[in-house]
C-alpha cells in the first residue's frame, strides 16, 4: 500500500490469518477495512491487525465468523472506537441484543448494518435509542424479530426489508425508505389516519415491494411527501390505475417502477406530459399496450 493508503478501503477476502499478520505493517495508517465474506481470518489475527492499527473509520465485517463478543470488546477497547462512523455486523451469527451494548460505545457511528442478525425490536428499542445520536443510517432487514419501526429521530435512511414491520416510520429527516416484503401497510383504519399527520419533507425514494401497498395508501404521499423523486412498487398487486391519479401530483416524481403491477393504458393517460418523470418501468405490466404508451412524454424513458 502506498502514500494513498489513508483514503483507501483495503479488501482483504482472500488474506489467511497468516497472510493477515505478516502483511499488517503496511495497513497501520489505513482508515478503512473491508473483511466481507472472509471465512478465513481467525478472531486472534483480526485482534493482531486492530491492535496495530492508528484508527479504523469504516470496518466491514459482514458474514464473517468471529467471535462477536470477543472481537467487539477489543474494536470498542480502542481509543479510537469513538470515531468510528461505519460499522456492518451483517449476517453475524450469533449476533443478539446482548452484543448490542457493545454498538453504542461507538458515540460516532454515522452507519449500523444490522442485516440478517438476530437482534430483535425490544433490543434495539432499550440499547440504541438516543444512544447513537449521530447514527443516520440504519440497515435491520432480513430479520423475523424486527417487527416495529426504530426510533427514527435523527435517521436519513432505514432498511426494514424482510422483516414483520407494518407500520410506516415516522421520521421528519427520512431520505430513503426500502420496506420490501413486508406486511406493510397495517389493516387498521385507526393507523392509516395516523398517517395522514406525519410529514417527511426530505423523503425522496421509497421502496416498498412485494407488499400489500394500497391506492389509499398512495394518496397520501402527495401531502405527506411532497419532495418524493422515486418510487418502487414492483409485484404490488393492489396498486391500480387510481394510484397514478395522486401520483401525477408529485412535480417531482423522477423514478417510478410499476412492474407487475394492475395498471392500464387508463391509469397510465394520468402521467400526461411526465410532469419530469425520467424513468417508468412497466416491465411485465399486460394492462399496458402501445396506444397508452403513445400518450407519455418523449422525455420519459419507458422499460418494458
Amino acid at each position: 500500500m502506498n502514500d494513498k493508503s489513508n483514503a483507501c478501503c483495503s479488501r482483504l477476502e482472500s488474506f489467511e490469518s497468516s497472510s493477515l499478520s505478516f502483511h499488517s505493517w503496511m495497513w497501520h495508517k489505513a482508515r478503512m477495512f473491508s473483511f466481507s465474506r472472509c471465512s478465513n481470518i481467525s478472531d486472534q489475527s483480526l485482534i493482531y491487525l486492530i491492535n496495530r492499527v492508528s484508527g479504523i473509520d469504516h470496518l466491514d465485517l459482514r458474514e464473517c465468523k468471529f467471535d462477536s463478543n470477543r472481537v467487539l470488546q477489543h474494536i470498542t477497547n480502542k481509543t479510537w472506537a469513538n470515531g468510528l462512523r461505519s460499522l456492518s455486523l451483517a449476517h453475524w451469527i450469533g449476533f443478539t441484543d446482548d452484543q448490542l451494548k457493545y454498538v453504542t460505545l461507538c458515540k460516532q457511528l454515522i452507519c449500523l448494518d444490522l442485516e440478517g442478525t438476530s437482534v430483535t425490536s425490544h433490543g434495539i428499542r432499550v440499547n440504541l435509542s438516543g444512544l447513537l445520536p449521530e447514527l443516520q443510517i440504519l440497515n435491520l432487514g432480513e430479520n423475523d424479530e424486527i417487527f416495529e419501526p426504530p426510533e427514527c429521530k435523527h435517521l436519513r435512511s432505514l432498511s426494514l426489508s424482510n422483516t414483520r414491520v407494518s407500520r410506516f416510520p415516522s421520521g421528519p429527516l427520512l431520505e430513503e425508505l426500502k420496506m420490501q416484503r413486508t406486511p406493510f401497510p397495517d389493516a387498521n383504519e385507526k393507523y392509516v389516519g395516523t398517517i395522514r399527520t406525519f410529514l417527511y419533507p426530505r423523503l425522496k425514494l421509497v421502496d416498498l415491494s412485494w407488499t400489500n401497498t394500497t391506492d389509499e395508501f398512495i394518496s397520501l404521499l402527495p401531502g405527506i411527501a411532497p419532495n418524493f423523486e422515486s418510487l418502487i412498487l414492483i409485484h404490488c398487486s393492489k396498486i391500480t390505475d387510481k394510484a397514478l391519479s395522486f401520483l401525477c401530483r408529485l412535480n417531482k416524481l423522477r423514478l417510478l417502477n410499476l412492474q407487475r403491477t394492475m395498471i392500464t393504458d387508463r391509469g397510465i393517460r394520468y402521467l400526461g406530459d411526465g410532469n419530469g418523470l425520467e424513468r417508468l418501468d412497466l416491465r411485465a405490466v399486460y394492462g399496458i399496450t402501445l396506444n397508452g404508451l403513445q400518450g407519455l412524454s418523449l422525455k420519459v424513458r419507458v422499460v418494458c
